[in-house]
């Protein structure tokens, strides 16, 4: 398996309500304190709109913007959105 640049971590849990420190993907370069250092928040939401994870994403703006989702959000708790916070309008977040 190649190793990728870009990575994540979830920091928040709200099905479990508990903090984690899971880095995703398997394959990632970064560690989780480069993370939490220079990533940009996101969380997950569920088809209900119900907010299941908070976490950190570290990499390009592209399509590597969905592998919190891809990686591990669809497949734990069947997570469809992924929002990033807006920084044009604070305390907004914004669907990618």
């Amino acid at each position: 398996m190649s190793t990728v640049n870009h990575g994540f971590i979830i920091t928040r849990d709200h099905l479990d309500h508990t903090t984690r420190r899971l880095v995703g993907p398997r394959n990632t370069v970064r560690t989780a304190d480069e993370i939490i250092a220079h990533g940009v928040p996101f969380r997950l939401k569920d088809a209900d709109d119900n907010l299941c994870f908070e976490g950190m994403y570290l990499g390009g703006q592209d399509e590597n913007m969905f592998s919190p989702l891809d990686d591990f959000g669809e497949g734990v708790a069947g997570c469809t959105t992924i929002q990033y916070r807006d920084h044009t309008k604070p305390g907004t977040w914004a669907d990618l």
